[in-house]
C-alpha cells in the first residue's frame, strides 16, 4: 500500500519558507516537508504556489446566472435600479421550479470550485410572495449535490422579517439549512437594519432575539452610508456585548467606512476588533476611499472577501472567481485616496506585502469568518482542501490571473486547469 494517496512534490506555501512536499492520505494532509515514500499519484510542482482552498465568503447563489439564457443579459436593459432588479426577481421566481434554481446553484458553487474555493458562504432570500422556502431547499439539495467539491453555509434572510408572517418563514428557512452538513451550516441574516425600516433597535432586537433562539451565528448586510454606516456598526457591537455574541457576529459591506473620516473608520473599526465582529468586503461592490491598508492589516480583525452576485439582476457579469476579484479590487483602488498620504502609501496594494495582505483575504481571513480556523491552512491534520497555482507566490497568481492548475478537496483532485475533473 502507498505511503500516501497524493503527494504535491516541491511547493511554496503560505506557512513554508521553502519548498516542501505535501503527503495526503484518507482526505487529510499527513505529513509536510522534505518526504520520501510513494503515492498513488504525485504531483511535481517545482517550487509552484499551493494554498489552502480559497474562501468566497459571501454569494448569493440562490440569484446566480438568472440573466443567462438571452443573446444578452437578461434584465440589463438601463443601468441598475433596485426597484427594477426586484421586478424582475418577482417575475423570475414566479415561475422558477425548485429544480430550475437547484440547477444554477450547483453551476454556480462548481464555478467557485474551479477557480479554486473550496469553502463558501451564500446568503438566501426567502419570502412570503414568490420564493417562500424554495430557494432554500434549492440550495440544500445543491448543497448535497456538490458535497465532494465544496464547504457552504447558508444564510437564510427576509426583507420581511419584521412582519410575523415573514418572521415564520426564515424561521422555517434556517431550520432546513441548518443540517448539519458543515460546520455552521446555517446563520441568520438580514440587511440595512436602520435605512430599510427606520427601528434600527426593533430590527436588532428582533435579529438577535431569533438567533438565541435557534442557536445560529449573524451575518448582516451594513449597507447604510457615511456617518449612519458607523453608527450602526457601533449599535451591532453593542448588541453582540449584550447576548455575548463575541466572534459570532459578521458584517458585510459596511459602505460607511469609504465615506466618512479616516479617524472616525478607525473608531469604528477599533470596536469591531473588541467585539470580534467579523467584516467582508466585496470587489464589485467596494467604494473608493475604504480604508483596505488599515483593514487588511489591525490586529484582531477578521477580514474576509465574497465574490458577491453572479450574472443576475443585481450583476450581469461574475464569475465566482477570486483571483479575478483581485486584480479588479487592485485596479480601481488603483488611485484611491486612502492609500495616498504624508507616508507614501500610495498604490500599497499593488506592493508585495499588499497582495500578500490580499490572499490572506481570500484564505485565513475567511477561514476566521466562516469559524473554520482550527482545522484550516497547509498544516500537519488539516483537511486537504487545496487550491495549485502554476505561479510561484500568491503575487503572481493575481497578476498571472490564471485558473488552479488542480483543485483538491478532501484529498481529492477535483478540478484541473479551470475545469471540473
Amino acid at each position: 500500500m502507498a505511503d500516501y494517496d497524493l503527494l504535491l512534490s516541491e511547493a511554496y506555501t503560505l506557512e513554508h519558507g521553502e519548498p516542501v512536499d505535501i503527503g495526503i492520505k484518507d482526505g487529510l494532509i499527513v505529513e509536510v516537508g522534505a518526504l520520501g515514500g510513494d503515492a498513488d499519484r504525485v504531483i511535481e510542482l517545482d517550487g509552484d504556489f499551493v494554498s489552502p482552498g480559497l474562501v468566497d465568503a459571501h454569494k448569493h447563489v440562490d440569484r446566480a446566472l438568472v440573466s443567462e439564457g438571452d443573446r444578452v443579459p437578461r434584465g440589463n436593459e438601463t443601468a441598475f435600479d433596485m426597484e427594477r432588479s426586484l421586478e424582475h426577481e418577482r417575475a423570475y421566481y414566479a415561475n422558477a421550479t425548485v429544480d430550475d434554481i437547484a440547477e444554477n446553484v450547483v453551476r454556480n458553487l462548481k464555478m467557485a470550485v474551479s477557480h479554486g474555493s473550496t469553502y463558501v458562504r451564500s446568503h438566501l432570500t426567502v419570502d412570503t410572495d414568490t420564493r417562500g422556502t424554495d430557494t432554500v431547499a434549492a440550495a440544500v439539495r445543491a448543497r448535497e449535490e456538490t458535497s465532494d467539491l465544496v464547504d457552504v453555509q447558508f444564510v437564510p434572510s427576509s426583507y420581511e422579517d419584521t412582519t410575523p408572517e415573514g418572521r415564520a418563514v426564515l424561521e422555517e428557512a434556517i431550520e432546513m439549512a441548518d443540517d448539519g452538513s458543515v460546520r455552521n451550516a446555517a446563520l441568520l441574516g438580514g440587511s440595512d437594519p436602520a435605512a430599510r425600516t427606520g427601528d434600527l433597535a426593533g430590527t436588532l432586537d428582533l435579529w438577535f432575539e431569533l438567533a438565541e433562539k435557534h442557536d445560529v451565528d449573524v451575518d448582516f448586510h451594513i449597507d447604510e452610508p457615511h456617518t449612519l454606516g458607523g453608527y450602526v456598526l457601533e449599535r451591532l457591537a453593542d448588541y453582540v456585548e449584550e447576548y455575548g455574541f463575541e466572534g459570532r457576529a459578521t458584517a458585510t459591506h459596511g459602505y460607511g467606512l469609504a465615506q466618512m473620516p479616516a479617524w472616525r473608520a478607525s473608531e469604528v473599526i477599533e470596536r469591531l476588533v473588541e467585539t470580534e465582529i467579523g467584516l467582508i468586503t466585496c470587489y464589485n461592490s467596494v467604494r473608493h476611499g475604504m480604508p483596505m491598508k488599515e483593514l487588511l492589516t489591525t490586529d484582531g480583525l477578521a477580514f474576509a472577501h465574497g465574490t458577491d452576485n453572479d450574472r443576475d439582476f443585481v450583476l450581469p457579469h461574475g464569475n465566482a472567481n477570486q483571483i479575478e476579484a483581485m486584480i479588479v479590487l487592485v485596479n480601481k483602488l488603483h488611485a484611491a485616496r486612502e492609500l495616498a498620504g504624508p507616508d507614501a502609501e500610495y498604490r500599497w496594494l499593488e506592493s508585495n506585502p499588499g497582495l500578500a495582505a490580499l490572499w490572506e483575504l481570500l484564505t485565513y481571513g475567511g477561514a476566521r469568518i466562516l469559524g473554520i480556523e482550527d482545522e484550516y491552512g497547509i498544516e500537519e491534520g488539516n483537511p486537504a482542501n487545496l487550491a495549485v497555482f502554476g505561479s510561484p507566490s500568491p503575487q503572481w497568481a493575481i497578476f498571472d490571473q490564471e485558473d488552479p492548475t488542480h483543485v483538491v478537496k478532501d484529498g481529492r483532485v477535483v478540478a484541473e486547469n479551470g475545469a471540473l475533473v
